[in-house]
């Protein structure tokens, strides 16, 4: 039964708590947190920790990485010509808007905890990727104005889960003109750790935009079971396949005013795509289009309106069951759903109706 431009009307359930800064957020059984919205977590090294060290080129701030040095200042533009392994707790920070030409090469954090840039100052890393990864010890990153743009083969900025856990956060980042994903998370290992990236008022735009990795460019992507990606704002535009694609069972948390428009270069993806059991908590934002699939499933928590636009505008294809779910939503709030496709009678009331959806 195909049901068209179905209006959902949603009433008012409450609210829901919101999780402490520092707080690391505590999931159910299928992996949506239980506390509430994503705030960033980490351990805060300080911009002041250890003894600082200047750097203007990569000879020395390779120096710095080998003698372990607490906290590098970058001076000035960096141009890599090899690539870079840091592997010891570190503050990198610089002295005034700065780029790190990785010249096709990459950038390397694992099994330690960083902290990288800071908010007056933008630090850019182009035609290279960083990663992210823990082998043989938890990591935690976080990223303050960072920029991971024009990646010639990869992804701007990749997470690979080892056997320890792996947080990411992202603060005011961005991910751009990269040939494939903005933001990747994968598992590096058989029995990989919980792997959680947090984008705090982020943006991922033109990433694979003229369908020169396949096209496969989303903006933002997670692909297994372990892995969680929480978005707070920020907006997710104009990428060659989606704005944010969760498959393999992971974990979307979306709040705030995040706004995800004018992706897809290839049938049946959008803006928003779940699929393989993969799971949607949509507390705000806008999207044009949000498509489920394989098993799939959106919790529409609560949300209101950037502007006059709809909020959700997509429809579901029933490729295999996938299912959608109204709670906690703002009595003002609507859903425009162009088009549902329902399976069959879900609730085994007798009728097919938006309740089997």
């Amino acid at each position: 039964m195909i049901i068209t431009r179905a209006l959902v009307a949603l009433a008012a359930l409450g609210t829901l708590p919101v999780l402490g800064a520092d707080a690391r957020p505590v999931v159910n059984g299928d992996g949506i947190p239980v506390d509430g919205p994503c705030r960033p977590w980490r351990a805060d090294l300080g911009k002041g920790a250890g003894a600082r060290v200047g750097v203007s080129d990569f000879d020395q701030l390779s120096a710095a990485v080998t003698q372990h040095v607490p906290s590098i200042l970058l001076t000035a533009d960096i141009v890599f010509t090899a690539t870079l392994v840091i592997t010891h707790d570190c503050v990198l920070v610089a002295v005034d808007d700065t780029v790190v030409d990785l010249n096709a090469y990459s950038l390397v954090f694992t099994d330690s905890t960083f902290s990288i840039g800071d908010m007056p100052h933008a630090l850019s890393f182009t035609n290279g990727t960083t990663y992210v990864q823990s082998v043989n010890t938890y990591t935690a990153c976080t990223f303050y104005r960072c920029a991971f743009s024009n990646a010639p083969g990869g992804n701007g900025l990749a997470l690979f889960a080892g056997t320890p856990d792996l947080d990411v956060a992202c603060i005011a980042c961005q991910a751009d003109h990269n040939y494939l994903d903005g933001y990747n998370v994968h598992n590096g290992s058989a029995t990989p750790g919980t792997a959680t990236l947090s984008l705090i008022n982020c943006s991922a735009e033109y990433n694979d935009a003229c369908s020169i990795g396949g096209p496969a460019g989303d903006g933002a992507t997670a692909h297994d079971p372990n892995q969680r990606l929480y978005i707070e704002g920020g907006n997710y535009r104009n990428n060659g396949k989606s704005g944010v694609a969760m498959v393999g069972g992971s974990t979307l948390v979306v709040t705030g005013a995040a706004v995800f428009r004018s992706n897809g270069g290839v049938v049946d993806l959008a803006d928003v795509y779940a699929e393989n059991f993969s799971r949607i908590e949509w507390n705000s934002g806008c999207a044009d289009v949000v498509r489920a699939a394989a098993n799939a499933e959106i919790h529409v928590i609560g949300f209101g309106f950037l502007t006059d636009e709809l909020l959700l505008s997509g429809y579901f294809r029933n490729w295999s069951p996938c299912s959608l779910h109204f709670k906690d939503a703002v009595s003002a709030g609507c859903v425009v759903l162009d088009t549902i496709a329902i399976p069959g009678d879900t609730n085994t009331n007798g009728v097919l109706d938006l309740a089997d959806v």
